[in-house]
């Protein structure tokens, strides 16, 4: 099932910044949109966030444990709104996120610097016409 809603031009650019690994940015913009949100949207905004938190403690701070639990909390968070909402490919980004965790399980504490790049998760989307002027 695909849900609908009205995303914020904000959330686009949280996406385009997640995708260019710019993911300290990417927390900030998102950290703006879900702290005063009080619907239920707001657990995609927090699955999104911990997407990237776990990127960046994985890329910046080679830590395993913070990467591999907020991975975990980003699956959590998104499970319930696959496949998408509105142009956002959440069933990517939960999948990536799961293999990536996977992989991570797999190499262990010890081993977290040796991670495989090309696994880092990314997130589809189109950006509606109606907000390309951000």
């Amino acid at each position: 099932m695909s849900h609908s809603c009205r995303f914020p031009p904000e959330l686009f650019r949280a996406l385009e910044q997640f995708n260019a690994e710019e993911y300290f940015a990417c927390h900030e913009t998102l950290e703006e949109l879900w702290i005063p949100e009080r619907g239920a949207i707001r657990e995609v905004y927090q699955g999104i966030l911990h997407a990237a938190v776990a990127c960046h403690h994985l890329v910046e701070r080679a830590n395993w444990r913070g990467a591999e639990r907020q991975l975990g909390r980003a699956i959590r968070r998104l499970s319930p709104w696959l496949p998408r909402i509105e142009s956002v490919d959440l069933a990517r980004l939960h999948s990536d996120c799961q293999r990536l965790r996977s992989h991570l399980q797999a190499l262990g504490p010890e081993r977290v610097r040796e991670y495989d790049p090309s696994l880092l998760p990314r997130i589809s989307f189109s950006v509606p016409t109606s907000y390309r002027e951000f």
